[in-house]
């Protein structure tokens, strides 16, 4: 049986473990150059936080990837928010379920890779600087273009038939899209439940001087704490230390990118982060342009991570929800076993759709509830970064309805509430998740 995965990413490789596991033979497909440490703090990469149900996942298939095993990596040990240690301590203390990583996109695609190398030499190949150009489903075909190394300045097309298809290439999937282009609709629905209204810039590499973002942070070690700024109108600024000692993050909520506007903005509204980081943030974000660039099985497709179901950053479970579905694919696999390929596609897909669908749900009630009324949930991205810097709305969309905002302050309100009083009656065993405290602070 032959496998063929598009994408690279997180989901992608774990998917090729656990596919070459089950005795698949595996090609990995991925646009971009191939993962590593040294563009961790490149535009593509961002900060992230693997709770256990992500961890689980990989040690399941006998991963180790540095970046969330120790001793090479340490656990989170609680966020700043505005300048304050939230939920600090030995995450340990509260048991392994409450463990959770620091970690940033492209690193982790890198330990993903160097594990999958190591766990399955012979099973997997990996092919990369190689964009989807075509997808043939009904003759099982796909077709890819290849970019060869600058110094040949050559292209070449690789042509692969397939047993198995794996989209996991992201929120604007190609795989997703040739699925919407030549299947009926009612073989097929390709309407996402929401498209994110999230979309965000990073910055790398900005040097720390006095005054310090907070005091003690040289005492601090890479990826131990998130450094997280933010309030209902805007712009959420998050800093995380990389391995150098610099400080790597994100900008988000923002509607105007101009120099001038960000600069306002942010030193208006967060004063107490230093003059010179914000000019560095100003400095790397605003002058980029644009560039050009539910689960659902059929037959030998299939879908997983944000090809599947795209969520925004409110609750920040995009890459736990991706590395869950990969597990989850693998299991259907498994107990079906061979032969029962297509029952097992169709298996996995009716259960994972009410629980990706409860989180991407539970993700709009979060922006509604956290956004300015000026933003609308329809915009053409579902996620960005500093070469996708579109979005926030558009395309005709319609701000949140009042109803709708007022459906979700009671479903976020009402959550927060019992999280409150499970933690002051309860501590160890209802920790106060951080994004309760985000959601709870500058009201």
């Amino acid at each position: 049986m032959h496998a063929v995965i598009c994408g690279a990413g997180p989901a992608g490789v774990l998917t090729s473990v656990y596919l070459a596991q089950l005795g698949y033979e595996v090609d990995v497909f991925e646009r971009r150059e191939e993962p590593s440490q040294a563009q961790s703090s490149s535009q593509h990469s961002y900060p992230m936080v693997l709770a256990n149900r992500a961890t689980v996942c990989i040690a399941d298939a006998g991963l180790q990837p540095a970046c969330c095993t120790e001793p090479t990596a340490q656990p989170c040990c609680g966020h700043y928010s505005l300048g304050k240690l939230r939920g600090g301590g030995d995450p340990k203390r509260m048991g392994p379920e409450m463990v959770t990583w620091v970690v940033d996109r492209v690193g982790l695609a890198a330990d993903l890779l160097a594990e999958a190398r190591r766990v399955c030499p012979d099973r997997i190949r990996f092919h990369f600087n190689a964009a989807l150009t075509d997808l043939d489903l009904a003759g099982r075909r796909v077709v890819f273009s290849l970019t060869q190394p600058p110094s040949t300045n050559t292209t070449t097309k690789e042509v692969c038939g397939y047993d198995l298809l794996v989209g996991a290439d992201g929120a604007s999937s190609g795989v997703r899209g040739a699925m919407c282009a030549q299947l009926p609709p009612h073989r097929f629905s390709a309407q996402l439940l929401y498209q994110s209204v999230v979309v965000y810039r990073t910055f790398h590499g900005l040097p720390r001087t006095e005054p310090e973002l907070v005091p003690g942070i040289g005492e601090h070690q890479p990826k131990q704490h998130l450094y997280w700024y933010d309030n209902r109108a805007g712009p959420l600024v998050t800093f995380w230390l990389n391995e150098a000692g610099q400080l790597d993050g994100l900008v988000s909520k923002v509607m105007d990118w101009s120099a001038p506007a960000l600069s306002s903005l942010i030193r208006s509204t967060h004063p107490a982060i230093p003059t010179y980081l914000v000019d560095g943030i100003v400095e790397q974000v605003c002058p980029k342009e644009s560039s050009a660039e539910a689960p659902a099985a059929e037959e030998g497709v299939v879908l997983v991570g944000d090809a599947a179901h795209p969520v925004t950053g409110h609750l920040g479970q995009g890459a736990n929800m991706a590395l869950e579905s990969a597990r989850a694919l693998a299991a259907a696999l498994r107990r079906f076993g061979p032969g029962r390929q297509a029952e097992a596609l169709a298996a996995y897909s009716a259960e994972r759709a009410a629980d990706t669908a409860a989180c991407q749900h539970l993700e709009m009630s979060m922006a509604a509830f956290a956004l300015p009324p000026a933003y609308q949930p329809g915009g053409k991205h579902s996620k960005g970064d500093s070469s996708d810097v579109q979005g926030g709305g558009g395309g005709g969309s319609a701000p949140f309805s009042l109803l709708f905002r007022l459906y979700a302050s009671w479903l976020i309100m009402g959550s927060m509430m019992v999280g409150l009083a499970g933690h002051t009656l309860a501590p160890r065993a209802f920790p106060l998740p951080i994004w309760l405290m985000a959601a709870t602070r500058d009201r």
